[in-house]
């Protein structure tokens, strides 16, 4: 995160950490918003095979931002995302 940032990795902290499963028969996305905090970051649990859909919404893009399992999404909190809907599976 420091070498995508550009942030001193001694001043990067973890103060909070949201989980959210997706289930296209439960919960299928999660409303636009912003976080409230310098960064927020991103990263599927699941292979893509495992679902479809799915990834982060960014408002200013319009369009959602996914990465396969491993991969990490870092973006300024402040940027209006939302999380798109899952299609299929979980």
């Amino acid at each position: 995160v420091a070498q995508v940032t550009g942030a001193s990795s001694d001043k990067l902290r973890v103060i909070d950490a949201f989980v959210v499963r997706y289930d296209a028969s439960k919960q299928k996305a999660l409303p636009l918003h912003s976080d409230q905090s310098e960064y927020s970051i991103t990263l599927p649990l699941n292979d893509r095979s495992q679902y479809e859909g799915g990834g982060t919404f960014f408002a200013a893009l319009d369009e959602a931002v996914n990465c396969d399992t491993g991969g990490l999404v870092v973006f300024p909190g402040a940027l209006y995302h939302a999380g798109a809907p899952t299609t299929r599976g979980r």
